[in-house]
């Protein structure tokens, strides 16, 4: 049976799964009898993931300050402070932030259980990860890498 959680301002699961980024696990789904996990981050100058599919979970971003540029699907399109998207399972989508002012938001993965993913992904060495690895975590958390960070493909770094 889930409980009650409190989690106060700096709580929760951190994971730091990029030096651009800072993700609080407020709840999980082991909070959530496996409902969904809910996430704060940061994310810092031209900071954001791959781009990548999540095949078993539908993902919320919800942006409190800053602006981020994203690719979901074939789109793309920048939310700022207020946004919200919904991204469901088996879409493609990144996102970047190519402003200075570090981006706030939160996050819903349903169901939940991504923190387990990120954890993994946090005991991988430094540097950019080893392919196998990354399809060997991705295959048992319904995950696939199929691009590059959006900073890369938009050739805001190399």
């Amino acid at each position: 049976m889930t409980e009650i959680q409190i989690r106060r301002a700096g709580e929760g699961k951190r994971m730091k799964p990029s030096p651009e980024e800072d993700l609080y696990f407020k709840l999980t789904g082991d909070d959530t009898d496996g409902q969904f996990d809910y996430v704060e981050g940061t994310v810092r100058y031209l900071g954001g993931p791959p781009l990548h599919v999540h095949h078993t979970r539908d993902e919320t971003f919800h942006v409190l300050a800053g602006e981020l540029h994203f690719k979901v699907g074939e789109e793309t399109f920048d939310l700022a402070a207020g946004d919200f998207a919904y991204i469901p399972r088996g879409v493609a989508h990144g996102y970047v932030n190519m402003k200075q002012e570090p981006v706030r938001g939160l996050g819903i993965f349903m169901p939940g259980g991504f923190d387990r993913f990120m954890e993994e992904m946090g005991q991988l060495p430094p540097g950019p990860p080893d392919p196998e690895k990354l399809r060997e975590l991705g295959e048992k958390y319904g995950q696939e890498v199929v691009g590059p960070p959006l900073a890369v493909s938009l050739d805001l770094v190399r």
